[in-house]
């Protein structure tokens, strides 16, 4: 083989390694593009407008969520059934117990399953936020709630400023709420996206 031969072999080698680069670059771009967009379509995202509704607490009450003129609210939605909310539970009493030094912030509860075992659930687990059900399986889905354990932090106006789907342990993911709540205020534009953890689908 010639020189030349060798110079054109390896410049076509070089020529060749690149564009595999560059295909497998694009492919995990648009591979991310349609996870984040998936994710968007699922779950409420920051930025994300919810309805406002009122609904009965599980102690005959009555509380409105994704409208509060004085603060924001913090919503857990979540099953009875569910093992990853389970796990969650000491990460969200956490969360009740410093929301208390936050005047503007109101924590309540979203069952997904519609039975008579929430109120159970509520006294074995110690629960003290007030909880309610979606009253129609439509509002849920503009909610969003097909997956739970979900979070989300609304400001006054019933917009995302904040949200997490998945188990939240009281770890990193605990600090990056705690953050959160921190952070936002009532009328701020959301920031950012979290990350999210394993997930439960509910019906």
């Amino acid at each position: 083989m010639s020189k030349v031969e060798r110079i054109l072999l390896y410049v076509g080698l070089a020529a060749a390694t690149f564009l595999i680069f560059r295909v497998t670059s694009d492919y995990r771009t648009l591979a991310d593009t349609h996870t984040e967009l998936r994710q968007r379509l699922q779950w409420p995202h920051a930025g994300y407008s919810v309805p406002t509704f009122t609904g009965e607490t599980i102690d005959g009450g009555s509380i409105t969520l994704g409208e509060r003129e004085d603060g924001r609210q913090f919503v857990f939605f979540f099953s009875t059934t569910c093992e990853f909310c389970l796990a969650s539970l000491p990460a969200w009493k956490q969360i009740t117990e410093t929301s208390r030094t936050h005047e503007d912030l109101e924590v309540v509860a979203v069952a997904v399953d519609r039975d008579g075992a929430i109120r159970q659930y509520r006294d074995r687990h110690g629960l003290t936020f007030p909880i309610t059900t979606f009253p129609s399986d439509k509002l849920a889905r503009l909610y969003r709630a097909g997956n739970v354990p979900l979070i989300a932090l609304l400001n006054s106006s019933g917009r995302v400023l904040y949200s997490r789907v998945g188990v939240l342990d009281e770890g990193a993911a605990l600090d990056s709420v705690l953050t959160a709540l921190r952070e936002l205020p009532v009328a701020e534009d959301p920031i950012a996206d979290p990350s999210s953890g394993p997930t439960a689908a509910s019906g």
